[in-house]
């Protein structure tokens, strides 16, 4: 069925192809490999959610050169973390770190945060493969810092939880690795991501101990909800991690005939995937159950295979675990010189590789890391405060401003008021001068007044006395006109 669902992905993808070059010009043929671009990837995405990796590297390593023709870094490094992951599944660490490399260079120089912290993850799960956790744990630390300053991405963040939680019990430290798993797989849950929250049900059972007879029942729920979810999504490469761990719970359940079962259900699907890693896990796995059955020479062919796996794809930390295994099966063989020879090669890679244990490793790591996160805070709390001195000057030189120029407009308000109460006190002196002066002049006038018509009335009463009155006259024309 996952076969016809990809046929048909990748016959849109060409349909849309077709359709873009015939609505655009040939020259302007961007946006159509961008169309091209993203849809292969999404049919890598399906491969390599299926297992099937081959098909994932070839359809993700089209839609990466399509993305590189156009520089569009976002297809880049999308493609090629599907490839890169696909390769290092496949043990090809080497080559897959170098891809990741390239990746991480388009999105430095395009500015792509995204993409950086991607390809740090990437790198820093291949080196986790190939047993250089001290470079792993710099890689994931490094991408957590990226997600904590420039944004955080809950997927990334579960992604790099995850895989530091790995490192944590890869180094003896399953409460830390519980921890980190526990974050992821809240994170997940809040994602509504499936496929994820498989993965962190299955490595939470791997935090708990499989000796602990007290800590087995939370082995088996944990792996079993994890395959419960994973037979649900269809999800082979997941449904075959489960058996292997079912495996390892029945091994030290003392019932290695169920460990068998589980264990070859395991390594068939991974070799019909093509998981290096996980095939050699198995062949160890294997190897360890026929030894306690004292299966010697069936658990030596296992051993044997495991061996060559692991150092033909250089898994030191692996490689190292074989060879004891190794010395152990051939000494119960009788053939102590091979034991001999194992064990001294065991000690020697032991002595070189792990001349730091990995607590002190992720310790140091983890140290350095906590430094940068302390100065970078104390860097932003200086930031912030310069900010607020600098507001608090700006605002105390605004006030400052302000109640210097109320004072000036004040004072220049008293000075008009006052300039204008002088003005006024003048003019009403002024007036009242004049007032004085007018009402001067008006008794002035009024004595002359009085003057003239006293002496008119007088010049008119000896007028009258002088002059004979008019009655007298008319009567006196009127007798001499009579006689």
């Amino acid at each position: 069925m996952r076969y016809k669902i990809s046929i048909f992905l990748f016959l849109i993808c060409l349909a849309t192809h077709f359709f873009a070059q015939s609505t655009i010009q040939k020259e302007d043929t961007g946006p159509a490999d961008t169309l091209r671009s993203n849809a292969y990837l999404d049919i890598a995405n399906d491969y390599y959610t299926n297992g099937e990796t081959d098909s994932a590297i070839f359809f993700a390593m089209k839609g990466y050169e399509l993305a590189r023709k156009q520089y569009f870094v976002r297809g880049i490094y999308k493609n090629i973390n599907i490839a890169g992951l696909s390769l290092s599944l496949q043990g090809k660490n080497n080559e897959a770190m170098q891809l990741f490399n390239v990746g991480k260079a388009y999105s430095v120089a395009g500015k792509n945060k995204k993409g950086e912290s991607k390809m740090l993850l990437g790198l820093g799960i291949c080196e986790t493969r190939k047993g250089n956790y001290k470079q792993a744990i710099d890689h994931f630390l490094a991408a957590l810092k990226i997600e904590e300053t420039v944004g955080k991405n809950k997927e990334q963040l579960a992604n790099i939880y995850n895989n530091i939680a790995v490192v944590f019990k890869k180094s003896g430290d399953f409460l830390q690795s519980r921890r980190y798993n526990r974050v992821a797989l809240q994170m997940r849950i809040e994602l509504k991501d499936s496929l994820q929250i498989a993965l962190s049900y299955n490595n939470l059972g791997n935090t708990f101990s499989y000796n602990d007879p007290a800590s087995c029942d939370s082995v088996f729920y944990f792996v079993n909800k994890a395959l419960e979810i994973r037979k649900k999504i269809n999800n082979p490469m997941g449904i075959a991690q489960s058996w292997n761990n079912l495996g390892t719970y029945y091994l030290n359940m003392e019932i290695p005939d169920s460990a068998l079962v589980y264990y070859h259900k395991s390594y068939n699907e991974n070799v019909k995937l093509g998981l290096t890693g996980e095939i050699m896990n198995c062949l160890n796995n294997l190897a360890e159950t026929y030894y306690d059955l004292k299966r010697f020479e069936e658990a030596r062919k296992y051993g044997d295979e495991a061996l060559k796996v692991a150092i033909d794809n250089e898994f030191k930390d692996l490689e190292s675990s074989c060879r004891k295994k190794l010395a152990k099966i051939y000494f119960a063989l009788g053939d102590f010189k091979r034991s001999a020879e194992l064990f001294k090669s065991y000690v020697a890679i032991r002595d070189t590789f792990f001349s730091q244990t990995l607590e002190d490793k992720i310790a140091e790591a983890r140290h350095n890391f906590e430094f940068e996160k302390k100065e970078d805070k104390l860097k932003q709390e200086q930031a912030i405060k310069d900010a607020v001195f600098a507001e608090e000057k700006r605002v105390q030189k605004i006030i400052i401003g302000s109640i210097t120029a109320g004072l000036l407009l004040v004072l220049l308000v008293l000075v008009l008021v006052f300039r204008g109460y002088q003005q006024k006190k003048r003019a009403n002196i002024l007036i009242a001068k004049q007032k004085e002066e007018v009402e001067e002049q008006k008794h002035i006038i009024e004595e002359k007044q009085k003057e003239i018509i006293d002496s008119i009335y007088y010049a008119r009463r000896i007028q009258r006395s002088l002059l004979t009155k008019e009655k007298y006259i008319d009567r006196t024309i009127r007798k001499l006109s009579k006689s």
